[in-house]
């Protein structure tokens, strides 16, 4: 060992470094020629240094450096000082970017930065200029140390903590521009540059006493002593864990014969002592006399890292010799080999195992097995037995049994991946839920009727399992992104300096959604001729993630993800979580009043904006006759008027009075009067109406419609809003009390004994009904109050053209109807919110764009439909937190859903590890 190498730092003298002081440090720039690095010099105590934020396990003594002035170590005054000891300080160098956040994603690079006014992408902490010339050209591969005494301790790392006191996950923090101050550890949308602080542990060993005679002292880990504690924590070899007797007599008894089963369960003892890929595979090592060394490399050098080998470095244990037991014959391996090659390779949990495995056999006696044990599936690895001269007719058995059948599932299962996320296993979600929400609705009128609606039954299914269907476009869009992002890995791995290694990897999911889902649209625009209401729906879903990454930011919650927060910062969690929380509640309640009012004044007297199935439910709901809906549509246009005595159709509301069994007159015009006051009364006398003293308009009893008459109230207002939100009550709570106990009945039966769980769903049925009642009663209330009992008693010179026409009553009703999302729970406004908005963005739109479809228009939807989707898959692989609702659980599902073909897996698993019955 050299004798001037420093001990290494988990055993620093006390003198050189106590805990409770500060290193602080001050710079100033030398010339070129003689440049010094600025580090850090002990101080006065102040506050304890936390080493938690770094990550440095193996140096605890040496605590981060505080926020402060920075000095230069001057190496004269430390050699007269601490000749005799060890002399430890931090590099500190920061990093400089420059950019925006788009998307919830930060595009920020060094290249960007500004040459006069930013600084350079390193630079020292001292400089309180942001110009770059007054920074030494300085990398953290090229930042030196002060002379030749020095030695680095380990590699660069981030420092987790600024001025502040937080940075982000990665150690960045932003700000507007480069100044002192004003950093935070989120990117808003004024953060255009960031900088993260990277600090470095050095050492000067103490200077060698010629005088004395060194001695190694046990108590005292030295370099030789830490090499030898920590290889000795290394896992043990094969032959210093097999002291167990029941293991030794594993590997004796194993392969002493030709018998399969016995030789199978016995290496199925095995690979439950192994425990590890590294263990079974020297148990083949000493079964197969396969002895060459094998590479034994760790993890690759960090960039972070210096190319020379730093003096704590530990090497490589020492190898274990070879047991002297001969190697097992070939002949007993080989039967077991052929009928067990699939399940002996599935023993290893890692590709690269198999891999070694292949390459002990390939220098055997046993080559010939290779030949069922070489197919290797592209994307997963996964060893199949299909040997080269199987054809795939041989290969897939008949279909004529029962069990013939079981086996077919069986085989088709074990050519899926086990990994949920694979791309095939993503594509194969996607098409199924795509056939369900496609197919399931359109067949459901078709299977009631089905004698009737057989050629229509051949149609849909042509339409939605074709190629151009619904189900297969939306696995193009969703599969092919995943597809075309395993091979830009696997691009990446064998091409590492390639130009797209620059692009993070939410960027390179981005761009395969965006050329998979111009693919996906083709097809979709190809069989179905309006997508227009999908496009709006993911453009609604990919707003909404903006939204909520936005609330996230200006609510100070910075979750990244679903991980529990840690014991410290819990409260600070909590309470960003119920700011972020309050604020979305009162994002969504503003949306769905607002969308609400628009949809319902489009129903009034813009229905053909609104899907079709959209006014039939909201007429369902409101139970107005299509007549009274025409004649107010009427007064909007001037067709139909009081003031002038007129009706574009002589029989529109005299008929609709005959039905109610009221007199003609009560719908003719001519007859009603306008305005209010002494003229109306003489009116209503000759029409014998008594309830409408100095009011106008028609009768509240045709507004009412029949609502009320059984007990003889239907000339009251507030009887007709009373009972028409009673009905709606009943009618949403025979909806919503299946809605909240059928899933826990299905998945959780058990918590239907807990009388507070029944009671907790008992309540949201409640609200979820109150609140669909409050929206029709609340409606009605208001058109009869700013007609009939407040707004046209007070000003009866306005004539009731303009109190019942779209700017009066029923402009009054759409404003009020919406404010009852109040009710509903906290959660279900957001979904409630996102489910009208499509609706309400449809609204908007100009009819023409709508219907004729130019290709301005088109261009407009391809795009928004592309970019939508893309940003949505985009976030569900790498910022599930910004979703919520139905599109969370959805993509999520998608995205890393379950394993398709977990059941059958399942079922293999257990037959395998099945005891074998007795026999008699």
């Amino acid at each position: 060992m050299d004798s001037d190498s420093p001990p290494p730092p988990t055993s620093l003298p006390p003198t050189s470094y106590d805990p409770q002081l500060t290193l602080q440090a001050d710079s100033r720039l030398q010339a070129a020629s003689k440049q010094r690095v600025h580090l850090f010099r002990r101080r006065k105590p102040r506050i304890k240094p936390s080493a938690s934020n770094l990550s440095l396990s193996s140096v605890p003594n040496a605590a981060p450096p505080q926020p402060g002035p920075f000095i230069e170590v001057d190496p004269a005054i430390d050699r007269e000082i601490h000749e005799d000891q060890d002399v430890y300080r931090w590099a500190v160098l920061y990093e400089n970017e420059r950019g925006i956040k788009l998307f919830s994603t930060p595009y920020y690079s060094s290249v960007s930065l500004l040459p006069t006014i930013d600084p350079s992408p390193f630079t020292v902490p001292s400089a309180t200029s942001s110009k770059s010339a007054t920074q030494p050209d300085i990398s953290l591969r090229t930042f030196p140390l002060p002379d030749g005494s020095w030695k680095w301790i380990g590699p660069w790392l981030v420092d987790m903590r600024s001025e502040a006191g937080e940075v982000q996950f990665d150690g960045w923090e932003y700000n507007t521009w480069y100044r002192t101050h004003n950093w935070n550890p989120e990117a808003g949308p004024f953060s255009w540059v960031r900088r993260r602080r990277w600090l470095r542990l050095m050492c000067r060993p103490r200077k060698k006493d010629t005088n004395a005679t060194e001695s190694p002292n046990p108590s005292t880990p030295g370099p030789n002593n830490v090499r030898h504690s920590m290889a000795s924590s290394l896992p043990p070899s094969v032959s210093a864990s097999d002291n167990d007797a029941a293991v030794e007599e594993v590997l004796q008894l194993i392969w002493t014969t030709d018998h399969v089963e016995e030789n199978w369960e016995l290496y199925r003892s095995a690979i439950k002592c192994s425990g590890t890929d590294g263990r079974l595979l020297e148990f083949w090592a000493r079964w197969l006399g396969d002895h060459q060394p094998r590479d034994r490399r760790g993890k690759r050098r960090q960039w972070t890292e210096d190319e020379e080998v730093p003096f704590l470095d530990i090497p490589d244990p020492p190898s274990v010799p070879t047991p002297s037991l001969p190697p097992a014959p070939p002949g007993n391996i080989l039967p077991t080999l052929r009928a067990h090659g699939e399940n002996i390779m599935q023993s290893f949990v890692f590709p690269e195992s198999r891999k070694v495995l292949l390459e002990m056999i390939s220098r055997t006696e046993l080559k010939e097995a290779l030949d069922g044990l070489s197919g290797v599936e592209f994307w997963s690895l996964r060893v199949r037995t299909l040997s080269p001269s199987t054809t795939f007719l041989e290969w897939m058995p008949p279909s004529t049994t029962t069990a013939s059948f079981v086996e077919l599932l069986e085989r088709l299962a074990a050519l899926v991946p086990k990994n949920a996320a694979h791309p095939l296993q993503v594509s194969a979600r996607t098409y199924v839920l795509g056939l369900v929400l496609s197919l399931g609705p359109a067949l459901v009128p078709i299977l009631i009727a089905f004698s009737k609606k057989k050629s229509l039954l051949k149609r849909v299914l042509y339409r939605e399992l074709s190629v151009t269907g619904f189900a297969f476009g939306a696995a193009t869009c969703v599969g092919g992104g995943s597809f075309l992002r395993e091979a830009w890995t696997a691009l990446d791995e064998r091409f590492p300096n390639n130009r797209s290694s620059r692009l993070t990897a939410p960027q390179k999911t981005f761009l395969s959604n965006v050329v998979s889902c111009c693919a996906g649209l083709m097809l979709l625009q190809a069989g179905r001729h309006r997508s227009l209401d999908l496009t709006l729906l993911l453009l609604v879903r990919a707003l909404d993630a903006g939204v909520q990454s936005f609330v996230a930011h200006r609510s100070g919650s910075r979750r990244e993800s679903d991980a529990k927060p840690p014991d410290h910062l819990r409260e600070q969690h909590f309470a960003a979580s119920a700011k972020r929380a309050a604020m979305r509640m009162q994002i969504d309640a503003f949306l769905f009043w607002a969308c609400s009012a628009r949809i319902m004044w489009c129903f009034f007297y813009a229905p053909e904006r609104l899907p079709k199935s959209y006014v039939k439910w909201i007429n369902t709901l409101a139970g107005v006759d299509a007549r009274l809906l025409e004649a107010l549509r009427g007064l909007r246009t001037g067709e139909w008027s009081y003031r002038k005595g007129v009706s574009h159709k002589p029989d529109l509301l005299t008929s609709y009075a005959r039905d109610l069994g009221y007199p003609v007159a009560w719908g003719d015009p001519a007859k009603l009067p306008a305005y209010g006051g002494q003229v109306a009364n003489d009116a209503w006398n000759q029409l014998g109406i008594k309830n409408r003293r100095n009011l106008g308009g028609i009768p509240c009893e045709m507004v009412h419609g029949q609502v009320g008459s059984s007990i003889g109230l239907e000339d009251s207002c507030v009887a007709n809003a009373s009972l028409r939100g009673s009905r709606a009550f009943l009618e949403a709570l025979a909806i919503y009390v299946p809605v909240q106990f059928l899933p826990i009945l299905l998945t959780r039966p058990l918590t239907l004994l807990d009388p507070r769980r029944i009671a907790k769903s008992l309540v949201g049925a409640f609200r979820s009904a109150m609140f669909l009642s409050t929206f029709l009663s609340s409606f009605w209330f208001s058109v009869c109050l700013t007609r009939t009992l407040a707004a046209a008693p007070l000003l009866p010179s306005v004539s009731h053209d303009f109190w019942d026409s779209d700017m009066g009553c029923i402009l009054a009703g759409c404003l009020v109807c919406g404010s009852s999302i109040w009710i509903e729970n906290g959660r279900r406004r957001g979904e409630m919110a996102l489910y009208v908005l499509p609706r309400a963005v449809r609204a908007c739109l100009p009819s023409a764009w709508v219907r004729r479809q130019t290709k301005s228009s088109r261009l407009a939807e391809r795009l928004t439909f592309i970019l939508s989707l893309a940003s949505l898959l985009t976030a569900a692989n790498h910022y599930p937190h910004v979703l919520r609702g139905l599109s969370r659980w959805g993509l999520r599902f998608i995205v890393r859903g379950p394993d398709i073909a977990l059941s059958w897996r399942s079922r293999k698993v257990e037959e395998d590890t099945r005891p074998p019955a007795e026999s008699p």
